[in-house]
């Protein structure tokens, strides 16, 4: 079950936040079950799937992506409220665990 489905966006941190979660990292145990989560502030939901967040990651570190081609080397993103610049590689030097789907793009050159 999605809880964003049933859920609005404050009242999901409302409750993460009453059980003593935050922004970060967290698993959810039932039984034999278990899924981790990262707590976002962006624009993916509140509770994304480690697997999901750990795709973007890789995507925006190790692989680079064509998003980020419209962009000029020296670019200068912003995630989490830090500001990361797009490196010769087309790819961005962000530490694991920040929230990066609380992204700020930077504006395009106009050609």
């Amino acid at each position: 079950m999605r809880v964003s489905l049933y859920y609005s966006n404050e009242k999901q941190k409302q409750m993460l936040n009453d059980a003593g979660i935050t922004q970060g990292f967290f698993s959810v145990q039932i039984g034999d079950n278990k899924q981790d989560y990262y707590y976002s502030n962006g624009n993916a939901g509140v509770a994304v799937r480690r697997f999901e967040y750990d795709a973007t990651y890789d995507m925006f570190v190790k692989r680079g992506t064509a998003l980020f081609n419209e962009y000029e080397v020296g670019s200068i993103f912003k995630i989490g409220g830090k500001e990361y610049i797009l490196n010769e590689q087309r790819k961005l030097d962000i530490p694991y665990g920040e929230d990066i789907f609380d992204i700020e793009l930077p504006k395009k050159e106009v050609e």
